[in-house]
C-alpha cells in the first residue's frame, strides 16, 4: 500500500486517544521481515517519541503474489490478541483499532523490544525472559480450558482458512517425497529418505496432523515461535506477537513450535560457535528444560497424569513435525540459513522425535529424545 494513501485512511481513523497522532503529519517506516502482512512504525512529525504499529495484512503473499491468502485474518488476529490480554493482561501488544475495511489493524509500538529469534541469533540470552514466556503460554492455555462458554470459543475463533495453510505447509508438503514446493540443501536431501521410507514416522506423524486439525483444547497461538516473542533487553517484560494463526486447538502444538526453535538456536551456536561466546549454546538448553518444567507443573492444576502423558507424546510429535516444516518446506527460519551441519542435526533430531513420541510420556524421556544420539 502506498505511504501517502496510507496516511490517508489512517487520519480517518484516528478518534481513539491512542491514535490520536494520525491526525496530524506522519512519517512512515516499513519494519516487518515477514512473508504474508506489512508492519509499519507510524511516528508523529510534531512528537517524534509518538508512535503507533500499523500492520496490514493484504490478500495476496508478499513474496509470493499469485498465493492467495484469506482476507479476514487481520480480523481474527484483532480478536486473538484481544481475548489473549483479557486473559493475561499485558502479554501481548494493545491493540487499538481494527478496520476490516482496509485489512489493518493499529496496535501499540514496541519500539524498545527485538524478537527473541534476533536476540538469539545475536548472543543474548536472558533467563528470566525464558521463564516469563513459559508461564505466559502456561496462563493462556490454562484460563482459557477452564473458559465457561468454551463452545462459544470453539465458534468464535474458528480460523479454517489458516488452519488449511499451516496443514499443508507444516503437517503435509514436508512428508510427502520430494514434494514440488519442499526447498531444502543437498545435506538434508542425503537424509530424507530416512524420513520417508520410516512406516512408523509417517504413521506417528499422520496422527499428528489429525490432532493438530481435530483435538479442541483451547485457544492456541499457532505459530508460537521465537519470531512471534518480543523481549525487552536486560529485561523479563515479553509480549507476544503475530496471532493470525489462532484457533481452538491442542495446547501442545504451542509447546513444540517453541522447543523446536529453541532446537534450532541450539544446534546454530553449537556446531557454529563465534569466537566471543562459544558455549552460548548451554543457554539453550536450560531454555529448554525449564520451559518445559514451567509449562508441565502448571498442567497437574487441570489435567490427569495420563492426560500429562499424551500431552508429553504430543509435545515431542508437534516438534518433529516443526523442524520437518522449516527444514525440508518452504518456508525457512533465519537462524538455520547456511548452516547444513545444524540442519542435518536437527533432521536428525525430527526423525527420533516422530519414531518415539508414542513412547515419550514425561520430561526426561524428551530432552533425552532431544539431547541424545
Amino acid at each position: 500500500m502506498d505511504h501517502t494513501e496510507l496516511l490517508r485512511i489512517l487520519s480517518k481513523l484516528s478518534n481513539a486517544p491512542e491514535t490520536k497522532i494520525l491526525s496530524g503529519a506522519c512519517d512512515v517506516e516499513d519494519i516487518g521481515d515477514g512473508f504474508m502482512n506489512h508492519v509499519l512504525r507510524i511516528r508523529s512529525r510534531e512528537n517524534p517519541d509518538m508512535t503507533v504499529v500499523v500492520k496490514h495484512s493484504p490478500s495476496y503473499h508478499k513474496f509470493i503474489p499469485d498465493q492467495p491468502l484469506p482476507a479476514g485474518r487481520i480480523n481474527l488476529e484483532f480478536c486473538s490478541l484481544n481475548k489473549f490480554d483479557e486473559l493475561h493482561p499485558g502479554c501481548v501488544p494493545k491493540p487499538y483499532v481494527l478496520s476490516n475495511e482496509h485489512s489493518l489493524v493499529i496496535m501499540e509500538d514496541l519500539h524498545d523490544y527485538k524478537t527473541m529469534r534476533k536476540a538469539l541469533m545475536e548472543g543474548e540470552f536472558h533467563m528470566e525472559a525464558v521463564k516469563k514466556v513459559a508461564e505466559t503460554m502456561a496462563i493462556l492455555h490454562r484460563k482459557c480450558v477452564s473458559e465457561t462458554q468454551f463452545a462459544e470459543l470453539v465458534n468464535r475463533f474458528k480460523n479454517d482458512e489458516m488452519l488449511s495453510m499451516m496443514d499443508c505447509a507444516f503437517f503435509t508438503f514436508p512428508l510427502l517425497p520430494y514434494h514440488k514446493t519442499n526447498q531444502y540443501s543437498a545435506e538434508v536431501k542425503a537424509q530424507l529418505p530416512r524420513i520417508y521410507g520410516d512406516q512408523i514416522l509417517q504413521e506417528n506423524a499422520s496422527k499428528i496432523r489429525a490432532r493438530h486439525i481435530a483435538m479442541k483444547q483451547c485457544l492456541v497461538h499457532g505459530d508460537f515461535s521465537t519470531e512471534a516473542v518480543m523481549v525487552k533487553k536486560d529485561s523479563a517484560k515479553v509480549k507476544i506477537i503475530d496471532a493470525e494463526f489462532a484457533y481452538i486447538g491442542p495446547a501442545a502444538h504451542d509447546v513444540g513450535t517453541l522447543l523446536a526453535n529453541y532446537i534450532f538456536s541450539y544446534y546454530s551456536h553449537k556446531l557454529y560457535p563465534t569466537e566471543e561466546s562459544p558455549g552460548f549454546y548451554k543457554n539453550l538448553e536450560d531454555a529448554m528444560k525449564t520451559t518445559l518444567s514451567i509449562y508441565l507443573k502448571d498442567l497437574n492444576d487441570y489435567l490427569t497424569p495420563d492426560e500429562i502423558k499424551s500431552t508429553v507424546s504430543d509435545i515431542a510429535g508437534f516438534v518433529g513435525c516443526y523442524i520437518f516444516a522449516r527444514i525440508i518446506g518452504r518456508i525457512k527460519t533465519f537462524d538455520m540459513t547456511g548452516r547444513p551441519l545444524s540442519e542435518v542435526k536437527c533432521v536428525d533430531i525430527g526423525i527420533r522425535l516422530l519414531q518415539r513420541c508414542t513412547e515419550i510420556t514425561n520430561q526426561q524421556q524428551l530432552l533425552d529424545c532431544i539431547f541424545k544420539s
